[in-house]
């Protein structure tokens, strides 16, 4: 699957300048305040903004590192780089849509199967404690899941 790179390096570009707010994809589109960006019409939320936020803190807690302070110039890039995952990860779902190409939960919860297996010998509570240390969720990974099997069709 090809996805416009000139588009994706448009929203890049938007994003270092400081305007994430404006939205990517073009339009009219505003961005609600429970939204970071709107990518042809389809939000990217903010939720899943923090979520990935929370979960780069607590790999920085991991690592014995300290975060970025608000405001720096590592924090505003790790923040554009939240937003580039996502707005990406919207793209890709609109062109799997596009091309008819559709992700059941069946094929999500095979993988999530197989991964369980392969890292953790199919046991969930190990699987459960390493989501808790990483800062995530299941319902994070299955999001995850979903757009790489997007992505690899």
């Amino acid at each position: 699957m090809k996805i416009s790179r000139l588009s994706l390096s448009l929203c890049a570009l938007m994003l270092g300048l400081g305007l994430a707010l404006a939205g990517c994809g073009g339009g009219d589109d505003k961005v609600p305040a429970d939204a970071v960006a709107v990518v042809d019409g389809t939000q990217v939320a903010r939720s899943d903004y923090d979520a990935l936020l929370a979960q780069a803190k607590k790999s920085y807690k991991n690592q014995k590192r300290e975060f970025p302070k608000a405001g720096s110039q590592e924090f505003q890039t790790l923040k554009n780089q939240a937003v580039q995952f996502l707005v990406q990860r919207v793209q890709f779902e609109q062109e799997a849509e596009a091309l008819d190409v559709e992700i059941t939960d069946k094929q999500v919860d095979a993988r999530l199967e197989q991964i369980q297996k392969q890292y953790f010998g199919g046991d969930k509570k190990k699987f459960d404690a390493q989501l808790k240390a990483q800062g995530s969720s299941e319902r994070q990974v299955r999001n995850d899941l979903r757009a790489q099997i997007i992505s690899e069709k």
